[in-house]
Protein backbone atom coordinates (compact mmCIF):
# COMPACT_ATOMS: atom_id res chain seq x y z
CA UNK A 1 0.00 0.00 0.00
CA UNK A 2 2.83 2.41 0.84
CA UNK A 3 4.16 1.89 -2.46
CA UNK A 4 1.33 2.64 -4.12
CA UNK A 5 0.75 6.16 -1.99
CA UNK A 6 4.50 6.75 -3.24
CA UNK A 7 3.51 6.20 -6.70
CA UNK A 8 0.76 8.19 -6.75
CA UNK A 9 3.14 11.25 -5.08
CA UNK A 10 5.53 10.90 -7.09
CA UNK A 11 2.99 11.09 -10.75
CA UNK A 12 0.83 13.85 -9.11
CA UNK A 13 4.14 15.71 -8.76
CA UNK A 14 5.40 15.18 -11.89
CA UNK A 15 2.12 16.30 -14.26
CA UNK A 16 2.00 19.17 -12.19
CA UNK A 17 5.75 20.14 -12.94
CA UNK A 18 5.21 20.16 -16.77
CA UNK A 19 6.75 21.11 -19.28
CA UNK A 20 4.50 24.30 -19.99
CA UNK A 21 5.62 24.83 -16.34
CA UNK A 22 8.74 25.04 -16.91
CA UNK A 23 8.28 27.49 -19.78
CA UNK A 24 6.66 29.71 -16.48
CA UNK A 25 10.49 30.31 -15.33
CA UNK A 26 11.29 30.68 -19.09
CA UNK A 27 13.40 33.76 -20.14
CA UNK A 28 12.60 34.04 -23.43
CA UNK A 29 9.43 36.63 -24.44
CA UNK A 30 7.86 35.95 -27.75
CA UNK A 31 7.98 38.98 -30.35
CA UNK A 32 4.30 39.35 -31.73
CA UNK A 33 3.39 41.29 -35.19
CA UNK A 34 0.03 41.83 -35.65
CA UNK A 35 -0.53 40.11 -39.15
CA UNK A 36 -1.27 43.80 -41.22
CA UNK A 37 1.98 44.76 -40.54
CA UNK A 38 3.28 41.32 -41.02
CA UNK A 39 2.12 41.74 -44.48
CA UNK A 40 3.89 45.23 -44.95
CA UNK A 41 6.95 44.57 -43.15
CA UNK A 42 9.23 43.70 -46.93
CA UNK A 43 11.75 46.49 -47.40
CA UNK A 44 15.07 47.62 -48.30
CA UNK A 45 16.93 49.46 -45.62
CA UNK A 46 20.36 50.67 -45.43
CA UNK A 47 22.93 48.23 -44.40
CA UNK A 48 22.98 46.73 -40.71
CA UNK A 49 25.52 45.53 -38.76
CA UNK A 50 25.31 40.99 -38.40
CA UNK A 51 24.87 39.74 -35.14
CA UNK A 52 22.91 36.78 -35.83
CA UNK A 53 23.58 34.99 -38.93
CA UNK A 54 22.09 32.24 -40.63
CA UNK A 55 21.86 30.46 -43.38
CA UNK A 56 24.23 31.63 -47.00
CA UNK A 57 22.89 31.89 -50.39
CA UNK A 58 24.96 32.73 -53.32
CA UNK A 59 23.91 33.63 -56.83
CA UNK A 60 26.32 35.22 -59.17
CA UNK A 61 28.75 37.78 -57.29
CA UNK A 62 25.80 38.44 -54.77
CA UNK A 63 26.09 36.62 -51.10
CA UNK A 64 22.41 36.47 -49.42
CA UNK A 65 22.68 36.31 -46.01
CA UNK A 66 19.85 35.27 -43.41
CA UNK A 67 19.95 37.42 -40.05
CA UNK A 68 17.64 34.89 -38.16
CA UNK A 69 14.24 36.30 -37.74
CA UNK A 70 15.10 39.84 -39.07
CA UNK A 71 15.81 39.95 -42.72
CA UNK A 72 18.69 39.15 -45.78
CA UNK A 73 22.25 40.75 -45.70
CA UNK A 74 23.10 41.02 -49.60
CA UNK A 75 26.34 41.68 -50.05
CA UNK A 76 28.77 42.39 -53.10
CA UNK A 77 31.33 39.96 -53.45
CA UNK A 78 32.50 40.43 -56.93
CA UNK A 79 36.17 41.02 -55.11
CA UNK A 80 36.32 38.98 -52.45
CA UNK A 81 38.72 40.97 -50.74
CA UNK A 82 36.66 43.46 -50.61
CA UNK A 83 33.25 42.59 -50.23
CA UNK A 84 30.59 45.41 -49.89
CA UNK A 85 27.35 45.67 -47.90
CA UNK A 86 24.88 46.47 -50.56
CA UNK A 87 21.47 47.13 -48.08
CA UNK A 88 19.56 44.89 -45.77
CA UNK A 89 15.78 43.58 -46.50
CA UNK A 90 13.61 43.49 -43.51
CA UNK A 91 11.80 40.27 -43.45
CA UNK A 92 10.50 39.26 -39.76
CA UNK A 93 10.65 35.40 -38.92
CA UNK A 94 13.26 35.31 -41.83
CA UNK A 95 15.05 31.65 -41.19
CA UNK A 96 15.63 30.21 -44.44
CA UNK A 97 15.67 31.80 -48.22
CA UNK A 98 16.51 30.47 -52.07
CA UNK A 99 17.00 32.69 -54.76
CA UNK A 100 16.02 32.22 -58.37
CA UNK A 101 16.36 34.95 -61.30
CA UNK A 102 15.28 37.87 -59.69
CA UNK A 103 12.62 36.53 -57.32
CA UNK A 104 14.24 35.64 -53.68
CA UNK A 105 12.21 33.19 -51.53
CA UNK A 106 11.46 33.75 -47.78
CA UNK A 107 9.50 32.45 -44.97
CA UNK A 108 8.09 35.40 -43.58
CA UNK A 109 7.12 33.83 -39.93
CA UNK A 110 4.04 31.98 -40.92
CA UNK A 111 3.91 33.15 -44.75
CA UNK A 112 5.62 31.83 -47.78
CA UNK A 113 6.77 35.42 -49.25
CA UNK A 114 8.57 35.85 -52.97
CA UNK A 115 10.23 39.53 -53.33
CA UNK A 116 11.26 40.96 -56.71
CA UNK A 117 14.48 41.98 -56.18
CA UNK A 118 16.47 42.86 -59.64
CA UNK A 119 16.26 46.47 -57.69
CA UNK A 120 17.62 45.85 -53.95
CA UNK A 121 17.24 49.41 -52.99
CA UNK A 122 13.50 49.09 -53.32
CA UNK A 123 12.54 45.53 -53.53
CA UNK A 124 8.98 44.70 -54.05
CA UNK A 125 6.76 41.87 -52.44
CA UNK A 126 5.59 39.73 -55.80
CA UNK A 127 3.14 36.87 -54.18
CA UNK A 128 2.38 35.75 -50.22
CA UNK A 129 1.09 32.44 -49.55
CA UNK A 130 -0.14 32.40 -45.52
CA UNK A 131 -0.21 30.21 -43.08
CA UNK A 132 2.26 27.67 -44.46
CA UNK A 133 4.76 27.40 -41.96
CA UNK A 134 4.36 26.57 -38.26
CA UNK A 135 4.75 29.80 -36.01
CA UNK A 136 8.47 29.69 -34.74
CA UNK A 137 9.03 27.55 -31.56
CA UNK A 138 10.05 28.46 -28.21
CA UNK A 139 14.15 28.58 -28.39
CA UNK A 140 14.32 26.15 -25.16
CA UNK A 141 11.38 23.81 -25.60
CA UNK A 142 10.23 23.52 -29.40
CA UNK A 143 7.14 24.00 -29.49
CA UNK A 144 4.26 27.17 -28.01
CA UNK A 145 4.05 27.51 -24.48
CA UNK A 146 0.01 27.27 -23.83
CA UNK A 147 -0.08 31.34 -22.29
CA UNK A 148 1.55 32.50 -25.64
CA UNK A 149 -0.46 30.63 -28.06
CA UNK A 150 -3.33 31.83 -30.49
CA UNK A 151 -6.56 32.69 -28.10
CA UNK A 152 -3.67 33.41 -25.12
CA UNK A 153 -2.47 36.43 -26.94
CA UNK A 154 -3.80 39.66 -28.64
CA UNK A 155 -5.69 38.38 -31.58
CA UNK A 156 -4.52 38.50 -35.04
CA UNK A 157 -0.62 38.42 -33.83
CA UNK A 158 2.05 36.44 -35.18
CA UNK A 159 4.88 35.18 -33.29
CA UNK A 160 7.89 36.16 -35.53
CA UNK A 161 10.96 36.22 -33.17
CA UNK A 162 11.63 35.01 -29.16
CA UNK A 163 14.05 37.35 -27.13
CA UNK A 164 15.82 36.44 -23.84
CA UNK A 165 14.75 38.32 -21.08
CA UNK A 166 17.54 40.39 -19.66
CA UNK A 167 17.56 39.48 -15.78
Amino acid sequence: MRKYVLLLVVVTTLWGFSADNLSNYSDYSPVLMERSNLEKSIHSVDPVTMENPGKIYIKDSLLFIVEKFKGVHVINDYNPSSPVNLTFITIPGVVDIAVKGNILFADNAVDLVSVNISDLNNVQEVKRVINVFPELYHPELRYIPDQFRKGHRPANTIIVNWIKRES
